[in-house]
Parts: structure tokens; sequence; C-alpha cells
């Protein structure tokens, strides 16, 4: 409940403080931000298979973000977009957490539903199953 607290407090500060942010650092920030969502999709799903681990989330975190910053930042000095990369890696990592995550939350609900379903003295059909990633 906390961090949902968190994050509803930082997007309305965010919402409402109007911080401009100079060119020059524009891709930086960018990277960053994607980085760290790599990582939250990461965390989230390492959440609900109940794995999470806090250390490796950290360290992920912190690598994913130092190598997104050392790609653009050689990019930047050889004028070649190499931050593309980080965006097509970080990119892909998230939507491959996203379809673990979306299967997982099926997952649990379907099991969900059957539970209630045998409480009731209902159906004993198991839901179908969806191997497809």
């Amino acid at each position: 409940m906390i961090p949902l607290l968190g994050l509803i407090i930082g997007l309305v500060i965010g919402f409402f403080i109007n911080v401009d942010i100079p060119q020059v650092y524009a891709p930086y920030i960018a990277i960053l931000v994607l980085a760290m969502l790599c990582s939250l999709t990461g965390a989230a799903k390492a959440s609900l298979k109940g794995e999470f681990n806090t250390r490796s989330f950290l360290a992920g975190l912190t690598m994913n973000s130092i190598f997104a910053l050392v790609l653009t930042s050689i990019g930047e000095q050889l004028k070649m977009p190499l931050s593309y990369a980080a965006i097509f890696a970080f990119g892909h990592q998230m939507y491959y957490h996203l379809v673990i995550i979306r299967k997982l939350l099926l997952e649990y609900y379907d099991k969900k539903r059957l539970e209630r379903a045998q409480e009731e003295g209902g159906g004993d059909s198991e839901p179908e199953a969806d191997d497809s990633l």
C-alpha cells in the first residue's frame, strides 16, 4: 500500500511542478526513464512469481541505467544514435515482462474462479490454459 501511495504522490507532484529540462539532457533523461520502466516491469514480474529480490532489483536498475547512459553518451560523441540499441533492448524486454505478467495474472484469476466454483459446489472443470507467450 505504501508504494502505491508514493506513486500517487509522485504523480501529483509531477503534474503540478513544471521542470524545464535542457535540450542537451533530453536524450539522457528519456533513456533513463526507459531503463527504469524496464526494471520496474521486471520487478513486477518477479513479484508476481514470488521471486522478487531487492538487491537484484537495485543491481539491475543500476546496471541498466549505467549501460543506457554510456551508450547514449558514446552515441552523442560519435554523432550516431547508439541509444537506439538500448531503446530496442529495453522495449523488447519490457514487452516480454508484460507478456509474462499478463499470463501470471490470467492464471491467478482462473485459479481463483475455479476455487470459487468448487466452493459453491459447482463445476470441477479446469479453465483452458494459455501456453502462448
